[in-house]
């Protein structure tokens, strides 16, 4: 509830890569919650933002496509070095 409301704040406010954290990190809330759809949607979400980004879009569209795709819990996810 409280978790869900400040990515909602946080939404409103982020753009550029951040923006896609805060949409990765809306997804592990709706994980956690055990709304997996909700966390696909989520993840959707952040790849189809990640193509409207210009050179970041491949790294970050690419490695967000590939671990929705796999299936992957979130907290296992490899992070994407800067």
């Amino acid at each position: 509830d409280e978790a869900l409301a400040a990515s909602d704040r946080a939404l409103a406010r982020a753009y550029g890569p951040r923006k896609i954290r805060v949409l990765t990190q809306r997804a592990s809330i709706l994980e956690a919650r055990d709304d997996k759809a909700g966390a696909r949607r989520a993840l959707s979400n952040a790849i189809a933002y990640a193509g409207t980004l210009g050179s970041l879009k491949d790294a970050i569209s690419n490695g967000a496509r590939a671990a929705a795709t796999a299936g992957m819990p979130l907290a296992s996810r490899p992070r994407s070095s800067p």
